[in-house]
């Protein structure tokens, strides 16, 4: 699902206001009819339709984990955290985004903090995600997905490949009139048979079932419930295992608000613009990643103050702040009075191969 898909179907959520869903998996048509699970999973969403927690059942309503999901001020996903039943970190992940809110890398941490993988996504210049690149701990290529999509944008055909070159699977998905998923037949390696998914929508859009096939025989189905407001009371006279973790911990940060926010001259697409001209990656640099630069803008538009809020090497960051600095003056944040102010921005510059 790439960006405008997900914000359509949390719009579609928010309209019919869910605040709840639970996935049920069978093994077989005949488990769906005599209502036996073989697992759940149940997420808990915000008014927006963004998830906040997933937890992961068997089929006796026992947990056996969760997530949970942490924004930023501007709704953008920040950092994931999975746990154990108890409550214990098993790893986590941060995303860092462009100028424009486009995600361009997802870090992976072990419970210890050390750093486990990283994503690059590569976007082509009509904007979609075509590539993504995963590293390992010692920034080497590991695995690539490379997608093709139609003029809306929706992927139609998804490779994984090795490192090596080698095709792992492949995805083509199919859409209906209306733009949306009907079907994705997946291939792993050369010689597996093709895995089937037929999904069925209900009258809002929403997705009600997806059946998996194998040939001609259904292997497993996902059947999707939708909750609004009884959804907590549901879990409870159902006998869900509780989520120990509490929504206090998956809040919106906080952000000191302006009527009118510190911007780069023509906006954030210019200011994607603007880097995309100015960035060169070095031949001779082998890391890559989001390098995210803080600076204050003054009340009258002079950048001042510039630091490294998250670096990746040397020279890079090193470039970032030389970038910071010989750019135009910014137009000021404002107050509730139309007073200019001092005020402290974060810029993410990408620097991909």
């Amino acid at each position: 699902m790439n960006k405008a898909q997900r914000k359509s179907y949390c719009a579609k959520l928010k309209a019919q206001g869910v605040r709840g869903i639970i996935k049920s998996e069978y093994a077989s048509e005949k488990g769906l009819k005599s209502d036996q699970p073989v697992n759940y999973t149940v997420l808990w969403l915000s008014e927006s339709g963004q998830p906040l927690k997933v937890a992961k059942y068997d089929p006796y309503r026992v947990m056996t984990e969760y997530e949970t999901f942490h924004y930023d001020d501007q709704g953008k996903l920040k950092e994931k955290n999975y746990y154990e039943p108890d409550g214990s970190l098993s790893w986590k992940e941060t995303f860092y985004y462009d100028a424009a809110g486009e995600l361009i890398e997802a870090v992976e941490y072990t419970a210890d903090g050390a750093l486990d993988a990283r994503k690059l996504n590569v976007f082509n210049d009509q904007g979609f995600l075509y590539k993504t690149r995963e590293l390992n701990p010692d920034d080497e290529l590991t695995f690539f997905r490379i997608a093709r999509f139609n003029d809306d944008g929706s992927p139609v055909y998804i490779t994984l490949r090795h490192a090596k070159g080698f095709t792992m699977s492949s995805e083509k998905i199919k859409y209906d009139a209306n733009g949306l998923p009907e079907e994705k037949v997946i291939a792993v390696g050369l010689r597996g048979e093709p895995i089937r998914e037929k999904y069925e929508h209900d009258n809002h859009g929403l997705i009600e079932t997806i059946r998996e096939f194998r040939g001609n025989k259904v292997k497993s189905l996902i059947k999707y419930r939708y909750f609004a407001q009884t959804f907590e009371s549901h879990l409870r006279r159902n006998a869900f295992q509780k989520v120990r973790t509490s929504f206090s911990n998956v809040e919106k940060e906080s952000a000191q608000l302006y009527v009118q926010k510190a911007s780069f001259p023509g906006g954030d697409k210019a200011l994607k613009n603007y880097l995309n001209a100015h960035v060169k990656y070095p031949d001779e640099e082998t890391k890559q990643g989001v390098v995210e630069v803080k600076f204050e803008v003054k009340s009258n538009g002079k950048i001042r103050r510039i630091e490294i809020h998250r670096g990746i090497s040397e020279t890079l960051d090193g470039m970032a702040e030389e970038l910071i600095k010989d750019m135009p003056e910014w137009v000021p944040a404002r107050e509730t009075d139309g007073k200019t102010v001092d005020s402290e921005v974060i810029v993410p510059v990408p620097f991909l191969k």
